[in-house]
């Protein structure tokens, strides 16, 4: 099967299987010196994505320090994304804002044919 065709067989069996989420980012672009506040731009990109069952049991809970983080993880296809969101970003799905902590290529060519984001809460 060629590159072309496994990008667009991850796009389609994503977006027929997926769900709408919501990517923002937030962007230091400046200072405003009257107001001695730094400026910044929001950005959002709204894909589609599968969460990773497996990730329900195996990684549904982390520990840091005292508190209990919930965390899950995101299939996103290649083609959807231009670049990998980065950690910080917030994901919106399933009605609750998750934060990204790690986001990774599935890239076996030097193509990118997913994206795997761990997102936490």
């Amino acid at each position: 099967m060629s590159n072309a065709a496994l990008l667009a067989t991850a796009k389609k069996l994503i977006s027929a299987n997926g769900a709408d989420v919501t990517f923002t980012r937030i962007t230091t672009t400046g200072h405003d010196a009257t107001l001695g506040t730094p400026t910044q731009t929001t950005s959002t990109t709204t894909v589609k994505a599968v969460l990773d069952a497996s990730s329900q049991a195996s990684k549904g809970e982390t520990y840091q320090g005292d508190d209990t983080v919930a965390t899950k993880k995101l299939w996103i296809a290649g083609l959807d994304m231009a670049s990998a969101p980065l950690p910080g970003d917030t994901a919106v799905f399933d009605g609750c804002t998750w934060k990204v902590i790690a986001a990774d290529k599935v890239q076996p060519d030097g193509t990118t044919y997913l994206y795997s984001i761990e997102v936490a809460r």
